[in-house]
């Protein structure tokens, strides 16, 4: 389809050349849209381990590969890895693209098709990996399991420490989760008798202008009143927290396109296997590895297609730098005891047709 596009010769509305695919600006989750193809999450399992950064995987680096040839068959915005946040937003909004691939904001369809262009919702075709036969939910962490740990310092009195330490066990009860939710102290919230939000947990009347279905944009009322919602450390459902459970336009857009959504029936599953955790003796090393290596894969997609794999040895040689395997081994054993306590890989709901990745062979 991108190359009928680019034979066509068709023009933008501004008398450029149509750019056939336009990604996000050059970060880490613009690379998503090609890695989560070939079944991968940013991080997740092989058969026996953990890879904590996807493209040092073999389906990685042929998601990296492909990346590359678009670049160089002229198929992909050409300033995919230089163009400022901004540029991408004026082209989506100007007609400059074809086909438009990522995490569109609800406001941005809006705008596209309020310029009078047509926006529709076909999935690209891309590489399929072999033994997927579905579609799979992403269950992180189903259950009341924290997935964010708090630090701190040597300054911190004793009663600072004990008072950080109830905060944050309240925090992981259901009405610490929706306060932190709601944006709101528990004073400041009932459990509604009559109205439409009857039976739910919702602000008093004396606070109504934080009512966002009503109000829209609460930042003013926010700002008077000193509070801001923020996501808790827990994953509770709004049935769980018993708050209302309204659609809004962007979450109806969201339900009415899921089928286009998982239209290629390759989306990456990741499992429950417990929360993440990297101990202080893995946190430089995860940090380089996340920081570092993401723009050194760019520089591999951009450069001509025989400097790729020289380039991307240099990636491996960073990450080898960085502690990767060490890394890695560390989040497997955690991984792993999680599921040995929770009944093993079925009981945590990873199928037996699970995508699982495959490390480099320098990583194995």
């Amino acid at each position: 389809m991108l190359r009928k596009i680019k034979a066509g010769n068709f023009k933008a509305p501004n008398g450029q050349p149509i750019i056939p695919l336009l990604f996000p600006p050059s970060d880490w989750y613009s690379q998503c849209i090609l890695f989560q193809t070939f079944g991968l999450n940013w991080i997740g399992m092989t058969k026996d381990g953990w890879y904590q950064h996807w493209g040092l995987t073999k389906q990685g680096y042929e998601a990296m590969k492909y990346a590359n040839q678009l670049y160089h068959e002229g198929l992909l915005d050409q300033e995919w890895v230089t163009q400022k946040e901004e540029i991408f937003q004026e082209k989506t909004r100007n007609g400059s693209a074809a086909v438009i691939v990522g995490w569109l904001g609800y406001d941005l369809i809006k705008d596209i098709e309020a310029a009078g262009y047509d926006f529709s919702y076909t999935a690209i075709p891309v590489p399929k990996v072999p033994g997927v036969s579905r579609p799979y939910p992403w269950n992180v962490l189903p259950g009341p399991d924290a997935d964010q740990v708090l630090y701190v310092t040597d300054q911190a009195s004793p009663a600072q420490v004990e008072l950080l330490a109830r905060i944050a066990e309240w925090a992981l009860s259901p009405e610490g989760a929706r306060c932190l939710y709601l944006g709101a102290s528990p004073d400041m919230i009932e459990l509604k008798k009559s109205g439409p939000y009857q039976g739910s947990y919702w602000f008093k009347d004396e606070f109504k202008e934080l009512d966002w279905y009503v109000s829209g944009n609460t930042g003013p009322a926010r700002i008077k009143h000193g509070v801001f919602p923020m996501n808790g450390p827990v994953s509770y459902t709004r049935a769980e927290l018993q708050v209302p459970n309204i659609l809004g336009p962007a979450e109806k857009w969201a339900q009415e396109n899921y089928e286009w959504i998982s239209a290629n029936h390759n989306i990456a599953y990741w499992g429950d296997v417990g929360p993440e955790f990297v101990p202080d003796e893995f946190a430089t090393g995860n940090n380089r590895i996340w920081a570092v290596i993401p723009p050194m894969i760019h520089r591999a997609c951009v450069l001509p297609p025989n400097q790729f794999e020289r380039e991307y040895k240099r990636v491996i040689a960073e990450a080898k730098r960085a502690g990767f395997k060490e890394l890695c081994a560390d989040q497997w054993a955690r991984r792993k005891a999680y599921l040995d306590a929770n009944g093993g890989k079925a009981a945590c709901g990873i199928p037996a047709d699970y995508p699982y990745a495959e490390f480099l062979d320098e990583f194995k």
